[in-house]
């Protein structure tokens, strides 16, 4: 599973350079929030959870689990696009295999475009969320260094908090924006 992700030598990747996938991706803390919260919507879906649990070896070593999953979602980002394809049809071969029914007897197969498009939608809420949340927790960060008072909340006057809200919620727009 190694991979240089720095740059796709050769050819572009799938995902658009310096796009917004490029910046999520780059920021660790995004991905663990993301990652976190995209999972568990994920798993809240009956179907998905009873194909992960009768078909994954996730209780039997999760961190090879965690770590492939990783390198899939890294490899459709930065990869080549011709990498990141092969690896996507080989995720497509396997989940062929995987079908079952759930403990209330409603039939899955991993490659029903419903699952597919239920994941792809947890892991883009997740992942954007978790991006957002990091950009808040920079500007608040940030904010707090340069002015002290703004953050204080109760403690402060109603216009200074206002001021904080209002600049952090426009920071964190611009650094999700900028490139």
């Amino acid at each position: 599973m190694a991979f240089d992700f720095s740059q796709p030598a050769g050819e572009p990747s799938l995902a658009l350079p310096g796009g917004v996938s490029w910046r999520i991706f780059a920021n660790p803390v995004a991905l663990f929030i993301g990652g976190v919260a995209a999972v568990l919507l994920a798993l809240a879906e009956p179907s998905v959870r009873s194909g992960v649990r009768d078909h994954r070896n996730v209780e039997r070593d999760p961190g090879l689990r965690l770590r492939r999953t990783g390198f899939a979602a890294m490899m459709t980002v930065y990869g080549r696009r011709s990498a990141a394809e092969k690896l996507i049809e080989r995720v497509v071969r396997m989940h062929g295999h995987v079908e079952g029914s759930t403990p209330e007897g409603v039939a899955y197969h991993a490659n029903d475009p419903r699952l597919l498009d239920w994941v792809q939608a947890t892991a883009v809420f997740g992942f954007s969320e978790g991006a957002l949340a990091a950009a808040v927790a920079r500007t608040r960060l940030a904010l707090r260094r340069s002015d002290p008072g703004a953050h204080a909340g109760a403690r402060g006057s109603a216009a200074a908090a206002g001021r904080y809200a209002g600049r952090a919620g426009r920071a964190a727009r611009q650094d999700l924006t900028r490139k």
